[in-house]
């Protein structure tokens, strides 16, 4: 079964790398399909899909479906007798992410510890998962603005990668979190360094990578902060294509093109910021509704722009 779930995540992989959006929820639907037809709905290999589909789901803004789906798959795992495993604890950082993404920043903070303790009982702080909790509690106290707990979680999280010889992947993604860190400390000098260390070694990749678009958009914003507009307008836009090539138009898509949007004003170039934030608002509504406070808050921006521009 191990084979089948490896032939099962090449394929994905190879999915995510062609961004077709509709082609990789089909494949991950036919994969529990199978399952199910095969009598193993309630199986460890079928929590494992659903998980990947969780996740797919999270990605493109899909929130309550994705919910729905983590609560599936830990419940299977509870069924399996499997609550003490790395592969539960990774679904409960999962979840976690979304609960995060939802704005909920207790209950995510929450659920990370939870996965944090489970592996430390468990013996498996050596496992990458570990080091995924360090790097999502450092996000999650970013939100929460305890910017010493996450500088002290997301360096932890790095020298866990480099002591390990990770992947240029996990290397870069810590980079990037440590550079959002010192961002929120206005270090904009540290900040710089780390964000450049990491666009480097994801220019330096064969394939692009999932987790470019976040560097770029945390280059962005130190160069926007920076007074360099156009070094941070290049950055948004190339963050914006990557983010919808693996995720279509989502709530990070249209954040980015609000971004745009805010550095086309700093430059004068009000008619392209009008055109820029009125598309990133019919991007929100469509995900959020228009009588979302964001959505809302970004019509009153649009008003403005309207009255510099006539």
């Amino acid at each position: 079964m191990a084979d089948t779930l490896n032939v099962f995540f090449d394929r994905l992989d190879a999915l995510f790398q062609e961004g077709d959006q509709q082609k990789i929820e089909r494949f991950l639907h036919q994969t529990m399909d199978g399952y199910e037809i095969a009598g193993m709905r309630r199986s460890a290999e079928y929590a494992t899909v659903e998980n990947e589909l969780a996740c797919f789901l999270r990605g493109v803004s899909r929130y309550e479906e994705s919910e729905r789906a983590f609560e599936d798959a830990l419940a299977i795992l509870e069924e399996r007798g499997l609550r003490g495993t790395v592969q539960f604890a990774t679904v409960v950082i999962n979840r976690a992410g979304l609960c995060r993404l939802r704005g909920d920043h207790g209950r995510a903070a929450e659920l990370f510890l939870e996965a944090k303790q489970l592996l430390e009982e468990i013996g498996e702080t050596g496992h990458y998962a570990y080091a995924s909790v360090l790097n999502n509690l450092s996000l999650v106290y970013q939100d929460t603005g305890e910017l010493d707990k996450a500088l002290e979680m997301t360096k932890a999280a790095y020298e866990y990668f480099r002591d390990r010889d990770a992947s240029e992947h996990e290397l870069a993604t810590s980079l990037v979190n440590i550079a959002a860190v010192y961002l929120r400390m206005n270090d904009l000098e540290n900040a710089e360094a780390y964000s450049d260390r990491a666009l480097a070694m994801y220019d330096a990749m064969e394939e692009e990578n999932v987790h470019h678009a976040a560097a770029l958009t945390a280059s962005g914003v130190i160069r926007f902060r920076a007074g360099d507009g156009e070094a941070a307008l290049e950055r948004f836009r190339r963050s914006l294509g990557l983010t919808e090539h693996f995720f279509g138009k989502n709530i990070e898509y249209a954040v980015t093109e609000h971004n745009i949007a805010s550095v086309l004003r700093q430059l004068g170039r009000t008619a392209e910021a009008l055109e820029t934030l009125t598309a990133a608002r019919s991007d929100l509504a469509n995900l959020l509704g228009g009588g979302h406070p964001r959505v809302r808050s970004w019509d009153e921006e649009i008003h403005e722009l309207e009255a510099m521009a006539k």
